[in-house]
């Protein structure tokens, strides 16, 4: 008995779901930009560091 080939994917490397939209950026990329502006406002002093501080940890963006 020999053993078979077997092939994986799909014939001419098309993906199981093609995209259906033209917006290529994630909304979970929101995240990291809201915290790096509480950030950068706390550095410029428009906040205050401990505000900043409970925002990023209460406002779940501390694993942005």
């Amino acid at each position: 008995m020999t053993p078979s080939k077997k092939r994986r994917g799909r014939p001419g490397c098309h993906p199981a779901t093609p995209r259906t939209s033209n917006n290529t950026r994630k909304s979970t990329a929101l995240a990291p930009r809201i915290k790096a502006a509480i950030v950068t406002l706390a550095l410029w002093g428009w906040v205050p560091v401990k505000v900043a501080e409970w925002l990023i940890r209460h406002g779940g963006l501390r694993d942005a």
